[in-house]
């Protein structure tokens, strides 16, 4: 289930509030209930978006390492990378995106 806060709302503490109002109190604005609903569910989504643009813990921990600079191999006087063994005869980044020095 979702713990997260909204409003200062969990989803869980919004559906039964909203399910308790609609049943037990006839004189309120039903559309008010509503509405909050739609407001938490549209911001809950558009959280959700972002994190999925981001991507996972672990594709987000594999992008920092890759720009974190390693030292390059030396191997016969030549300079490689440590991930990949491409030649990198400069430091930079590598075709494999791993960042060397």
């Amino acid at each position: 289930m979702v713990n997260e806060k909204i409003n200062s709302w969990t989803f869980e503490e919004t559906v039964i509030t909203a399910e308790n109002l609609m049943k037990n109190e006839k004189n309120i604005f039903k559309w008010d209930v509503l509405r909050h609903l739609k407001d938490f569910a549209e911001t809950y989504q558009k959280e959700i978006q972002q994190y999925r643009t981001i991507g996972t813990v672990e594709e987000c921990r594999a992008a920092v390492e890759m720009q974190t600079a390693i030292p390059r191999e030396l191997i016969e006087g030549k300079y490689f990378c440590p991930k990949c063994h491409n030649l990198m005869p400069y430091p930079g980044y590598c075709g494999c995106g791993q960042k060397v020095y």
